[in-house]
This record gives C-alpha cells, structure tokens and sequence, in this order.
C-alpha cells in the first residue's frame, strides 16, 4: 500500500500543479518557481513510543531517528532523481516486495549515529510520464447499463483496498471461492488479470485502466459476453460514494441476454456492496479499519 499511496499522491501533486502553472499569470518569484517544485517519500517499518511533552505527543525512539535521518539522503546525487521513493529494507521485508521485480534502484546510507540504512528506491517522474502516456478507459454514466452506488463508511485509500485487493474483496464478494491475480512486474495495475473463482466456474478479468484511489475499470469474461466494469471513488464527507457502472460490448448476443445479465449484476453488487457497507462499519466501530486493511492487504 505505500507504492499505491506514493503514486496517488505524486500523481494528484503534478495534476495540481500542472493545472496551477497553467492557469495562473503571475510573473512573481513564487509563481515562477513554481515548476521546479517537487516530492519526495520516505517510509520506514519499526518501533515507537508514543510520548507527550507540553500537551503534544510525537513519536520517538531509534526507528523513528533512523527514518528522520533518512530525510537528508543522497538519492538525488545517486541516481539522478529529484521525485522518489525510498523504502527500507524494514519497509520492504514487511510488506512483502519484490522491489528488483518492481524495477526500484537498491540504496543505502549511512550515519554517524546509526547503522547503515538499506533499502531500495524509484523513480516517481518516470512513473507520472508512464502516467500521462497512457490512455484512460473507463466507462461514463451515458456508456453505462446500469448503476449501482453506494455510501462507504471509510475514507478514498481504504475503500480503494476493499475494492481493488483480492483478499479484501472476498470478505463481502459472497459468491466468489478464491481470486487469483497475475501482474506483470509484481505491480498491480493495467495488464493485471484476476482469476475469481466462483463454484465451478472461473471469470478473468482484465484490468484496462487504473488510477489509484480514483477509478479502476476491469473486462470480464460472461456467458453473455464481454462485461466492462468501471468503479469509481469520490470523497464523500468522511466516507467515499463508491459508484459502479456495467455495460456489455453491445453485439446480439449480449442484448438477447442482458435482461438475465442485468438481474445477476444487480443482485450479486447490491449484495456484495451492502456486506461491504456493513463490513467497513463494524470494522470503524470496533477499531481502526485503515491498520486492518494495511496488514491484511501486505499479508502473504
């Protein structure tokens, strides 16, 4: 989850500023140098200890110093890369990553205060370039044969996981057994293919666009033909307006069976984003649904 929040937030800052130096014709020094305006991530997994000084808690102990430290790095001068991420060897081990498979540079650094620092890093220009040369694909509310909305009890990240990670999405897709997902370079996003198994039958998805915390549109495999599904994320208060819109590619077949099709998407969303409702306000009721979708997302 780091890389997908890494990327949702790059991308969101470069929009913004895009938008900002192409909309603004002020000739001031702030404005002028607002291009060369860039981010950089840091994360880190270990121990801390919450403590309270003058009515403000911070955190400390040595992994806490260690990921402060990490701050004032050498990534630029390294690799040549003014917006990156940087995760720890702690980070990665933790999550699970594959970081050679991902394509993210191995680094380290080292402090006087404390030991070497492994870990691995990426380029997140390349991937916003990547970005802008791929082209959307999503279904709009005129494409769509049927909507079906919903009010989330869980912030945009956190809805996204339940929507978009396998072991998530099985604890309220009742009808499906098992999802297995293929990548390509360990990344989920366009290219992904999902096997979910249901019964005795298996339908392949196929991820064909993909933005993090905003949209993600997948083609499947039905009897009645190719089904496209876009799910779309808005802020909505504290929670997120998850709407989900189904079209079928439009040939004989598929008008000759949509009225069974429609029935089928129907009952099986609405039930399953009614148990993803119920899930997501049991889960804020008892404790924190954030942490809970972040191990059970980095899980094995």
């Amino acid at each position: 989850m780091p890389r997908t929040s890494c990327d949702a937030c790059y991308f969101a800052f470069r929009r913004r500023l895009r938008d900002i130096t192409q909309a603004t014709t002020c000739e001031c020094n702030a404005c002028s140098r607002m291009p060369s305006l860039d981010l950089k991530f840091v994360a880190h997994f270990g121990q801390a200890v919450h403590q309270r000084v003058f009515g403000r808690e911070d955190l400390v102990g040595p992994d806490v110093i260690a990921v402060h430290r990490l701050l004032k790095n050498h990534a630029v001068e390294q690799h040549g890369w003014r917006a990156y991420a940087l995760l720890t060897e702690a980070c990665v081990t933790k999550l699970g990553l594959d970081c050679p498979r991902l394509g993210m540079a191995i680094h380290t650094e080292q402090y006087e205060d404390i030991n070497e620092q492994r870990g691995f890093v990426e380029d997140l220009d390349a991937r916003w370039k990547a970005e802008q040369e791929r082209a959307a694909f999503r279904l709009t509310p005129a494409d769509a044969w049927v909507t079906i909305s919903v009010d989330l009890p869980a912030p945009q990240p956190i809805a996204w996981q339940y929507g978009t990670n396998p072991r998530l999405r099985q604890q309220w897709m009742s009808w499906v057994i098992r999802i297995d997902q293929e990548t390509t370079d360990g990344r989920p996003g366009v290219g992904t293919i999902n096997h979910c198994v249901h019964g005795g039958d298996v339908t392949v998805e196929e991820v064909i666009d993909y933005r993090p915390y905003e949209t993600m549109t997948i083609r499947s495999t039905t009897p009645a033909g190719p089904l496209t599904m876009t799910f779309n994320y808005e802020t909505a208060g504290d929670g997120t307006m998850l709407t989900v819109l189904c079209a079928m590619d439009g040939s004989v077949k598929s008008k000759l069976m949509w009225p069974v099709a429609r029935r089928m998407i129907q009952d099986r969303f609405g039930e399953g984003l009614t148990n993803l409702k119920r899930l997501l306000s049991e889960r804020r009721g008892a404790g924190d649904p954030e942490r809970d979708a972040l191990s059970e997302a980095a899980a094995p």
